[in-house]
């Protein structure tokens, strides 16, 4: 996710990449809250925070093709 943002930040213009910025904290809260929420089926078990995390880097690859496709084509 850090190399894809990098690199958007040296092709997009400076306004394109305020609204990125903006989204890109947007999408952090709503990131979290989606594992949080499947980490919760899981709760006080060995699986919890597993989950948490399986989530977490699911959605950030899903995140990247995202950024990939609408930014850098």
């Amino acid at each position: 996710m850090n190399e894809v943002y990098r690199a958007l930040e040296e092709q997009l213009p400076s306004e394109e990449m305020e609204i990125l910025r903006e989204k890109q904290q947007n999408w952090i809260t709503t990131r979290d809250n989606r594992a949080l929420q499947a980490s919760k089926k899981y709760k006080g078990g060995t699986q919890e925070q597993l989950e948490y995390v399986s989530v977490l880097a699911n959605v950030t690859e899903e995140r990247c093709i995202e950024l990939v496709q609408d930014y850098m084509n």
